[in-house]
């Protein structure tokens, strides 16, 4: 599915408007829930933000604007519904379902839900792996694996068990017990190396909990807590996720597993 199949899609959705193109490079669009959703002829991110500022305008209606993906087929790039977030890179018929979901609910609310699930949908492209801020694709889909130390890295995780992060680090060499009223702390040789608050999924982290916090500083007061560095630490290896996504601090260079700050997961 490409963005023109994507719009076809949404105007077959109920209480679809036509809300027509203009001359700022928007060749098609529909409106529902109160969202418009303009498909966009270019794909490269400079033409893109110049299009949705000029079809926006700093008018009420928010916007998410689509564009076809040359890097992969069946992905859309999409900017919106925040006026200046990030160009995503989401699977169409994914979008096209999200969508479908904001029908029942306020424009409001239709707007958050977007927010949330297009990131969640953005972090789907690397299974178990979010680079943005820590590194690029190339760098963790091509460079690493075309380096002469990728053996070694590959090496360093064959045979672990990847159906979920306890199992993982626990062939890592990790030791864990239960912390309340939440998550895990992690052990090397007897001394607290990481605490892990386990998510389904990396989004998670963005949201506030009952107590108007966010998850990452309850994450560090748990490390701080109970003895566990919080300095940056990097994994010996970058594809080490499976299952449930959680995100810990980590420790230096003596523990198995860990170098450097790792992507989030």
């Amino acid at each position: 599915m490409n963005a023109a199949e994507l719009l076809d899609g949404l105007s077959a959705l109920p209480g679809s408007q036509d809300a027509g193109g203009d001359g700022n490079g928007i060749v098609a669009s529909r409106l529902l829930s109160g969202v418009e959703y303009a498909r966009s002829g270019a794909v490269d991110e400079a033409r893109l933000r110049s299009s949705y500022k000029a079809r926006h305008g700093g008018g009420a209606t928010p916007l998410v604007l689509l564009a076809d993906d040359p890097e992969q087929a069946g992905f859309v790039r999409v900017l919106g519904p925040q006026r200046d977030g990030p160009l995503r890179r989401v699977r169409a018929a994914a979008l096209l379902g999200v969508v479908e979901e904001t029908l029942t609910v306020r424009r409001l609310q239709a707007v958050r839900l977007l927010a949330e699930e297009l990131d969640r949908l953005d972090t789907e492209r690397i299974a178990g792996l979010k680079v943005r801020g820590l590194g690029t694709e190339h760098l963790f889909g091509q460079r690493l694996p075309d380096s002469p130390r990728w053996p070694a890295l590959a090496a360093s995780i064959d045979g672990v068990n990847r159906s979920g992060w306890r199992e993982l680090l626990t062939d890592l060499g990790y030791t864990f017990e239960v912390l309340k009223p939440q998550g895990h702390l992690g052990k090397v040789d007897g001394r607290p190396a990481i605490v892990v608050h386990p998510r389904a999924q990396a989004w998670l982290f963005a949201r506030l909990d009952e107590e108007g916090r966010l998850p990452e500083g309850a994450l560090l007061a748990d490390c701080r807590a109970h003895g566990a560095p919080v300095r940056p630490a990097r994994r010996r290896h970058p594809d080490a996720a499976a299952g449930r996504r959680g995100r810990g601090g980590r420790g230096g260079d003596s523990v198995p597993g860990v170098r450097r700050r790792c992507p989030r997961a």
